[in-house]
């Protein structure tokens, strides 16, 4: 049926009488371009054959493939033969004997490679499996290849965006980690290190979301979803899993440095985050920090989202800096936590670290004073240290820790007296408090 006979007279009125209905194959043949791709340069001529390939493969990874033209071997690879029938038989086979190791040491040909060993890291996750094999070279471009289930991605997706956001923020740490960026004065860029690299990047995705049918770029991955300053830990069991939230990257690098790898993951967060006991819905969503803090835990957030049980973590605990600062950044945490995720409360999931104040260091001698008192007594202490208070009454001596408390209770009628002093005369308040310390018990 050609063109004009499905298209109706609507005489320039666009109503339901335009809308026209195809059926079968019919709405390929007239519109082919919406699933086999480009049908001018090329690409999607042979894109049928292609995906009669692919849905092969597919069918071999998932086990229910019977008689495919389809070869598994025992390392997991896989060999597609061709065989042209309707001529002389000629055939092609497509077989890489190390897999995407091989493929890159065939795509390094031509080049000089930097370094000799191809370097090749796999890894799984919640059902999804990552290959990645590349080497850097002479060259002055990237060659990056991407594969779903084996199915090739010449846009790449969500896995090539996470690759190259893992692999800019690895070296850049160990840039800094090492000092190398202040020893040559250079700030290097994700373009600047993938110079010169070749590489293949294949992921196994159980229900992968394609841009469109011919599957040229990988759509919204949850593997994406990690903050890229979550410091995760190797340990998948939420209940042996903690999580620091620290206050700020200076000491977030320094948690990281202390930590367990195995079982210790670190969050810093940059400043103080949104009050979400005044802000709105929409607008705490739109938060950076807050966001951040949602995506690491893994709960989700708002009624029809949030599930308590797939926390990621079943120790949290809150440690920011002992001073005024970090005292409002943990009261909005427990604000966040309180009105948003209150189970995690109940649970006995939420912690709050309370660190030192002070550090006191004698020699190679190291001391952590907690707060203002524990310093005023540390004080006290070492001021009484071999020394007595001898009246000149001739009454016994006071020393020891019987001389401590008196200096520490002097210390504090002195803060009271600096403290009300606005309010009442002076010498008032310094003969109540000589007169208190003479005889406590009035």
């Amino acid at each position: 049926m050609s063109d004009e006979q499905n298209t109706p007279a609507n005489n320039g009125n666009y109503d339901a009488n335009s809308i026209t209905a195809l059926e079968g194959l019919e709405a390929v043949r007239k519109r082919p371009g919406m699933y086999i791709g480009d049908v001018h340069d090329g690409t999607g001529l042979h894109h049928m054959v292609f995906e009669v390939v692919d849905n092969s493969i597919d069918e071999a990874l998932a086990g229910h493939a019977d008689h495919v033209a389809v070869t598994i071997h025992a390392d997991g690879s896989v060999s597609i033969v061709l065989t042209d029938e309707r001529g002389d038989g000629r055939r092609d086979d497509f077989h890489y004997e190390g897999g995407i190791r091989s493929f890159v040491e065939h795509l390094a040909q031509l080049k000089t490679p930097l370094h000799p060993n191809v370097i090749s890291v796999t890894g799984e996750h919640n059902g999804i499996v990552v290959d990645v094999a590349l080497q850097w070279t002479d060259s002055y471009q990237e060659t990056m290849y991407c594969f779903t289930n084996n199915i090739p991605q010449k846009d790449g997706g969500t896995h090539l965006a996470g690759f190259r956001g893992a692999l800019t923020r690895v070296l850049n740490n160990y840039i800094e980690q090492n000092g190398i960026a202040k020893q040559a004065k250079i700030n290097l860029t994700g373009d600047d290190m993938r110079e010169g690299m070749i590489a293949v990047l294949s992921v196994k995705v159980p229900d992968p979301s394609f841009s469109s049918q011919t599957k040229e770029k990988l759509g919204a991955l949850d593997i994406a979803g990690l903050p890229g300053k979550l410091a995760d830990c190797q340990e998948k069991d939420p209940a042996l899993s903690e999580l620091f939230i620290v206050e700020g990257d200076s000491a977030g690098g320094s948690a990281k440095q202390g930590r367990n790898r195995k079982n210790q993951a670190v969050l810093p967060l940059r400043g103080k985050i949104l009050n979400v006991e005044r802000a709105r819905f929409d607008r705490m969503l739109s938060s950076d920090q807050v966001g951040t803090l949602i995506t690491a835990l893994g709960t989700g957030i708002g009624r029809d989202e949030y599930n308590p049980d797939k926390l990621r973590y079943h120790k949290i605990i809150i440690m920011t800096d002992a001073d005024v600062d970090g005292a409002h950044i943990r009261t909005l945490l427990l604000t966040f936590f309180y009105r948003q995720m209150p189970e995690l409360i109940e649970r006995g999931y939420v912690y709050i670290g309370l660190p030192p104040l002070y550090k006191i260091k004698q020699g190679k001698q190291e001391l952590y004073l907690k707060d203002d008192p524990a310093l005023d007594s540390y004080l006290a202490s070492s001021a009484v240290e071999n020394a007595a208070l001898v009246p000149a009454t001739g009454e016994p001596g006071i020393e020891g820790l019987a001389l401590e408390k008196l200096l520490l209770a002097y210390a504090a009628a002195l803060d009271s007296i600096e403290r009300n002093a606005h309010r009442y005369d002076r010498n008032l308040l310094e003969a109540l408090a000589k007169a208190w310390m003479r005889w406590p018990s009035v």
